[in-house]
C-alpha cells in the first residue's frame, strides 16, 4: 500500500521564530490550531509567486476557506494585528480591494512545518489539487504531450538550492525556495490555461529566469525580443493601417473593436490622421526597432534625458501597464509620471494612442497583448513543434525545447509569425547551461 508523503509547507524561519513568542505573550481569542498560521503565510507566498512582480496581492477568502478551515480570516487577523503580514486598501478597476503582503522584516531563513497525511487541512489541500488536474483530460492533444513532459521534467534542487542562498538577497530567498518547493512535489506542479488571457501557466512560468539553467539536460531557451512592445506594434499597426472598422488581430482570432470599443478605436484612427496631417513623428521608427530588437537601444537615443536600457525599459512597461491616473477622492494623480514622460519625449504619437486604449479599462491592453501572444505561442507555435516530433516546455513569450531541436524550433517559430501576423520578430536564443558557461546568440 502506497503512504501519502507529508504536504512540506516553506515558511520564514524568523517569523516561525516570532509567532512562537507572540502566541505565548499575547494568545490568541479563540481556539486554533498553529498549522493554520503557517497555511496562511504559505498561500500568501505562492500567490505572490504567481504574480511574479506585484508587492502585493489580493485573497480569495471563500476559496481558502474551502481549502483549509471555515474561520482563517481569524488567523489571518491575528498575522495582521501581529504585523507578519501587511493588508492595504488597494484601487483595483475603480474598486477598492484589501491586498497582502509578508512583512519583510520577517523573512529571514527557511523552515519546513509538515502537513501530515489523515488530518483535515492535508485531505482538502490534496483534494483542491486533484480538482485543479481534473480538466488535463481535455486539454488539446499537444497540450496533453507538453503536459506529460512537464510532469517529468527532472531538477536539480540540491544546485537551485545553493545558487539561491548565494546569489539572492535574504527576502528573495524565501521565494525562491517556495517556488522550487512546488516544483519538488508534483502533486503541485500546475499545469492550466489562464482563463483571462489564455496564457499557459505552469510553475516554470513564475520561476526566476536565473533558476532555469537548473533543468536537467541539455536545454535551448529561445525568446523573442522585446516581446510585448512587438506585439503592441502588431495591435496599432492592425488598427491604423486597416481601412474597414471591423478591425480584426491574428487571423480573425481577436476583434479589436468588440474589446475596446468603437468610440475608442475611432479616437486613436482620428490621432493616427492628425498627426500625418501636421507632419508629426509617425510609428515607423518604433515599428522598425522592436522588429529588429533593438528597441531600449534606439529609445535611449531618441529621449533628451540621460537613462540606462533598465529605465527605458521601465518607462516602455510603465506606459503600457499601469493606469492613466488615479482618483483619491478630490485628488488624482498619475502613477509613474517621470516613466511616462520620458517615455513620451522618444514616441509622443504612441503615447498619445495608449492612453487612449487604456482609458475605460487600464488591464484590457495588457490583457489582449498576452492573448495574442497566448494565440501564437501557445496555440500555433507550440502545436506545429510537436506535430514536428518537437516537445517544448514554455515560458509565455519564449520556448524551451532540447538543444538540438533549436534550429528546427527557430524555423517554425518564424514561419508562425509570418503567416499569422505578417512579419518576423528578432529572437535570441540561450544555453540553458549554468551560468557560467552559458552562451548566447542573437538571431534577427
Amino acid at each position: 500500500m502506497k503512504v501519502a508523503k507529508p504536504i512540506r509547507l516553506i515558511i520564514p524561519a524568523f517569523y516561525q521564530d516570532q509567532l512562537q513568542r507572540r502566541l505565548v505573550e499575547n494568545p490568541p481569542d479563540f481556539n486554533y490550531t498553529e498549522i493554520y498560521f503557517h497555511y496562511a503565510i504559505y498561500v500568501i507566498a505562492t500567490r505572490l509567486n504567481a504574480k511574479k512582480d506585484a508587492d502585493m496581492i489580493t485573497l480569495n477568502l471563500h476559496r481558502i476557506r474551502s481549502a483549509s478551515i471555515y474561520n482563517i480570516d481569524k488567523y489571518i487577523k491575528y498575522l495582521i494585528n501581529g504585523e507578519f503580514i501587511i493588508r492595504e486598501n488597494i484601487n483595483d478597476k475603480g474598486t477598492t480591494k484589501p491586498a497582502y503582503k509578508i512583512n519583510e522584516k520577517y523573512l529571514g531563513g527557511v523552515y519546513v512545518v509538515n502537513i501530515e497525511p489523515e488530518t483535515k487541512l492535508f485531505d482538502k489541500i490534496i483534494k483542491k489539487q486533484r480538482n485543479r488536474k481534473a480538466h488535463f483530460n481535455r486539454l488539446a492533444p499537444h497540450l496533453q504531450q507538453m503536459k506529460d513532459k512537464f510532469m517529468n521534467m527532472d531538477f536539480d534542487y540540491t544546485g537551485a538550492e545553493d545558487w539561491i542562498k548565494s546569489n539572492l538577497s535574504v527576502e528573495k530567498q524565501y521565494y525562491a525556495m517556495v517556488a522550487i518547493s512546488q516544483l519538488e512535489d508534483k502533486r503541485f506542479r500546475n499545469f492550466h490555461r489562464n482563463e483571462t488571457n489564455n496564457r499557459l501557466d505552469t510553475n516554470l512560468t513564475n520561476l526566476k529566469s536565473d533558476l532555469k539553467q537548473f533543468l536537467i539536460g541539455d536545454y535551448a531557451q529561445i525568446d523573442v525580443k522585446n516581446s510585448q512592445p512587438f506585439l503592441l506594434s502588431y495591435l496599432i499597426q492592425t488598427i491604423t493601417t486597416n481601412n474597414t472598422i471591423l478591425f480584426s488581430c491574428i487571423n480573425g482570432v481577436l476583434d479589436v473593436v468588440k474589446v475596446f470599443g468603437n468610440k475608442t478605436i475611432k479616437k486613436v484612427l482620428k490621432i493616427h490622421h492628425n498627426a500625418k496631417k501636421a507632419d508629426l513623428v509617425n510609428l515607423s521608427s518604433y515599428f522598425e526597432s522592436v522588429k529588429n530588437g533593438r528597441l531600449y537601444e534606439d529609445f535611449i537615443e531618441l529621449t533628451p534625458d540621460d537613462i540606462t536600457r533598465d529605465e527605458a525599459k521601465d518607462a516602455m512597461f510603465a506606459l503600457m501597464f499601469s493606469q492613466n491616473e488615479i482618483h483619491k477622492g478630490h485628488r488624482r494623480f498619475i502613477p509613474y509620471k517621470k516613466e511616462k514622460e520620458i517615455f513620451a519625449s522618444a514616441y509622443p504619437l504612441l503615447y498619445e494612442m495608449i492612453k487612449v486604449l487604456k482609458e475605460k479599462d487600464h488591464t484590457k491592453l495588457s490583457v489582449t497583448l498576452q492573448k495574442i501572444e497566448s494565440h501564437l505561442f501557445i496555440d500555433r507555435i507550440a502545436k506545429e513543434l510537436v506535430e514536428n516530433g518537437i516537445v517544448p516546455l514554455t515560458v509565455h513569450d519564449s520556448v524551451i525545447v532540447e538543444r538540438q531541436h533549436a534550429d528546427k524550433a527557430l524555423q517554425i517559430m518564424k514561419h508562425v509569425f509570418e503567416t499569422e501576423i505578417g512579419f518576423v520578430p528578432s529572437f535570441h536564443i540561450d544555453s540553458l547551461k549554468p551560468i557560467n558557461k552559458k552562451t548566447t546568440r542573437w538571431i534577427n
